[in-house]
């Protein structure tokens, strides 16, 4: 990753999975809801949280293609063809891009019923890349720059981050807030990724040179972490609306609209909708499903 491509190349994998992620989140919950306020007359289930998502199968395995060219390009650089001298920072970043290759191929075998195991446990091999991408950053900054060393850590904050949602949305698996937010982390860390490159390794004239030494570039970098924040916030909001745009549901209603199974759900237009006689059935297949997977029950959620 030391050049300006080993570093655009993964910000660039990170960001293409945070918006997946928070798109099938909204589109999931806006297709629930649309059920909930009776406007559509597919049986939705209950929302539930997904580290992957199958409506594309072939997305784990995009995930997969992506960490073998990363790997590939750091073999290349960071090996030498004798394999008598390796870069230990190359070696750090082979270790990173192997755990989030394995979490990608669990997700596979989870998929197509490789694993007989439940699908949530797809969440802890995220959280081994995730956690392993933490600890390898914070020993990643050995004999670095003031500024190099302050953008890394600025990154594996935001990689603790995610590692603590990643918990909170297992925890809460109905709650599209914590997965929601878990993206954003993970936009957070391709956006920065860009900014990294475009710190340390300027290749065209519009592209400042940073005082490494300098305090005031520490400031800086504090502010443009700021700034990326705030445009990957309106980033997930602008998906919301597209998807609103798309299913015509707003996301606060002039009713308050209460998810308990027990309650009933007000329409818009004032109108009183009991929830269907089954709900409480469905919602026990859906938890059923959730703790026992099979590729039959997963392509059900989304059909």
């Amino acid at each position: 990753m030391g050049t300006f491509a080993g570093h655009v190349f993964p910000g660039s994998v990170f960001i293409f999975f945070g918006l997946w992620s928070v798109w099938n989140i909204a589109e999931k919950f806006s297709r629930r809801k649309r059920y909930e306020l009776n406007r559509s007359r597919e049986s939705i289930p209950l929302f539930i949280n997904r580290i992957s998502f199958p409506i594309v199968r072939k997305t784990s395995i995009l995930k997969i293609l992506c960490c073998v060219i990363v790997l590939c390009e750091e073999v290349q650089l960071g090996f030498k063809k004798d394999w008598t001298d390796v870069d230990p920072h190359s070696a750090q970043h082979v270790s990173m891009i192997s755990l989030f290759g394995v979490s990608g191929v669990a997700e596979v075998c989870i998929l197509y019923g490789v694993l007989k195991i439940p699908v949530q446990s797809e969440y802890f091999f995220t959280f081994m890349a995730l956690l392993g991408e933490f600890f390898l950053f914070m020993f990643h900054l050995h004999g670095r720059s003031p500024l190099d060393v302050y953008i890394h850590l600025l990154l594996a904050g935001m990689v603790a981050l995610g590692v603590v949602l990643l918990l909170c949305e297992l925890i809460a698996p109905h709650q599209p807030v914590y997965g929601i937010m878990r993206s954003w982390t993970y936009l957070m860390q391709g956006t920065w990724f860009w900014q990294i490159a475009a710190t340390l390794y300027p290749t065209s004239s519009w592209m400042p040179i940073w005082n490494h030494s300098a305090p005031q570039s520490l400031a800086s970098a504090a502010n443009s972490f700021a700034y990326h924040m705030v445009a990957n916030f309106f980033a997930i909001i602008l998906i919301f609306i597209l998807i609103r745009l798309r299913h015509r549901v707003g996301f606060i209603s002039n009713k308050t609209v209460i998810n308990h199974l027990s309650s009933t759900v007000e329409a818009p237009a004032g109108n009183s909708v009991i929830r269907r006689e089954n709900e409480q059935q469905n919602y026990k297949i859906q938890t059923l499903q959730f703790q026992s997977f099979t590729p039959q029950n997963d392509a059900e959620e989304f059909n």
